[in-house]
């Protein structure tokens, strides 16, 4: 399955019938596309305003989206992806929010929000109610649910982290370091998660940085143009 985007077309996700993919199709400003795997319909648009978006996560029943909306700065919102409800703020913090990601029974978001230039994890229901959580200690992007929804992991630097969660009312413990390894890389200006675990926090699938051994070599040629000509007129001749 390709996608039948002129200009760009990125940062798909799954739907959790795992039949379709959500993401960003630029015409000309990043909106929201939804499009079968097996090509059996065409594209649709999902959502669509004037400012670009991308998405962040879809609910297990795959009713709700939420996804990033940049006005000046991104800003989570959430949506039903039939359309039948006005796209709504997630939070009214007013900050920069990002990486949004629905617990596996979709009652709540863990997503990250930058505050006095650093970012933290924080957790709010998913239907409006009640105020966020923070979740994260000095720093924290990237969350990703596992355990079945009893468990929060994110990035600190090199570090992956894990905090427990009482999906019955929300409630956090205390965060611990899992492991670490390298720096994550953020893909697509940091708006691509740089990577995933299983469902039962087992195993993890990360993006690092390469580590190279050695210094690499700088080539400088010298003369080019004349190498050039010189070329240019023994092709010449080997065309005749």
């Amino acid at each position: 399955m390709k996608t039948a985007a002129i200009n760009a077309a990125f940062n798909a996700i799954w739907t959790p019938d795992s039949k379709s993919v959500v993401y960003a199709h630029e015409n000309p400003v990043y909106d929201l596309h939804r499009i079968p795997i097996d090509a059996s319909s065409p594209d649709v648009p999902v959502i669509s305003s004037k400012w670009d978006k991308y998405a962040s996560g879809i609910s297990p029943d795959g009713r709700s989206i939420v996804y990033v909306e940049n006005n000046n700065s991104d800003r989570l919102f959430i949506a039903q992806l039939d359309g039948t409800a006005a796209p709504r703020a997630l939070t009214a913090s007013g900050t920069a929010e990002r990486s949004a990601s629905f617990s596996p029974t979709g009652g709540w978001i863990a997503y990250e929000e930058w505050t006095h230039g650093q970012p933290n994890i924080y957790l709010v229901a998913a239907e409006g109610s009640g105020a966020r959580r923070q979740v994260s200690v000095e720093g924290g992007e990237q969350p990703r649910w596992t355990k079945g929804g009893t468990e929060i992991v994110y990035r600190r630097g090199s570090a992956v982290m894990a905090v427990p969660v009482t999906p019955s009312t929300g409630d956090v413990g205390k965060p611990m370091e899992l492991f670490r390894k390298g720096q994550p890389d953020r893909l697509g200006g940091g708006r691509t998660m740089a990577y995933d675990v299983s469902a039962d926090g087992s195993k993890f699938l990360l993006v690092v940085p390469e580590q190279k051994n050695g210094s690499q070599p700088i080539v400088v040629v010298l003369n080019w143009f004349e190498e050039l000509k010189a070329r240019a007129l023994a092709s010449g001749r080997a065309s005749k």
